[in-house]
């Protein structure tokens, strides 16, 4: 951005940025991380390998009814959402239900505690919230 604003006077950052973008300057930060101490013989097969976690952002659009919450253009997680409320309805459970992402068999299994997973966890046990 230097560049451009020595050779204009800018009133705000905003008309310093519209005239960065219009002379395609890239305005995205970059970087790259090395992670100290790892390594991997492929030959041998020892070393101290690092695994890779990728993070990333995206925007999508979604309706969602105003009175109750539901998601409106979601079936997979209505029909999710309905054969969970209906076993917990059967089997008396009421409150919290925790649904971690993804929603695979395994977490939606240990969220429910019932006596498939009760020899695995103890009477304290609460599973983790996850903000949706």
């Amino acid at each position: 951005m230097e560049p451009i604003a020595l050779k204009h006077n800018f009133s705000s950052f905003y008309e310093l940025a519209s005239a960065c973008y219009a002379e395609r300057i890239d305005l995205s930060a970059h970087s790259l991380y090395i992670t100290p101490d790892t390594g991997l013989d492929w030959k041998t097969g020892k070393g101290a390998p690092f695994s890779y976690f990728a993070y990333g952002a995206l925007f999508s659009e979604a309706e969602i009814d105003t009175l109750t919450g539901d998601f409106l253009v979601s079936s997979v997680f209505f029909a999710i959402k309905d054969a969970i409320a209906s076993a917990r309805a059967e089997s008396g459970h009421t409150g919290w239900f925790p649904l971690d992402i993804p929603a695979t068999p395994d977490s939606i299994t240990m969220a429910c505690l019932d006596e498939f997973t009760a020899p695995f966890v103890s009477t304290n046990f609460c599973p983790k919230l996850s903000v949706v």
